[in-house]
């Protein structure tokens, strides 16, 4: 290997450096850095995230109320819904014949938010 390209690498290797530090703290320099203008005097916020925070839920629940899952058989109500929502177990269709479920459902993990 000649001195050239020993140095060439070696620059080369002092350049990429800090290059590859910053990229393995990718939040780290954008910490303190928002997309966006603060126009009032406030305390900051706590909890913020500049990648969002994702919420898992439903929007369109059916109960018993519901004309369409009435005539399903459906006999849950909004409030067993939310219930289930957060966690609950929930007895479904088929029903025996004194009018308990012969089955039910859980969610493995709770909703953030549900509506009915």
């Amino acid at each position: 290997m000649s001195i050239s390209s020993f140095r060439g690498k070696r620059r080369a290797l002092l350049l990429l450096a800090p290059l590859a530090v910053l990229a393995a703290v990718p939040g780290a320099a954008r910490a303190q850095q928002r997309p966006y203008r603060i126009t009032e005097q406030r305390r900051p916020c706590t909890d913020y995230d500049p990648l969002r925070r994702p919420f898992f839920g439903d929007l369109h629940v059916h109960t018993a109320f519901s004309q369409d899952a009435s005539t399903q058989g459906t006999r849950n109500t909004p409030r067993d819904a939310y219930r289930f929502a957060r966690g609950e177990r929930l007895g479904i269709q088929p029903y025996d014949a004194t009018g308990r479920p012969l089955r039910s459902i859980r969610l493995a993990r709770p909703l953030d938010f549900a509506a009915v």
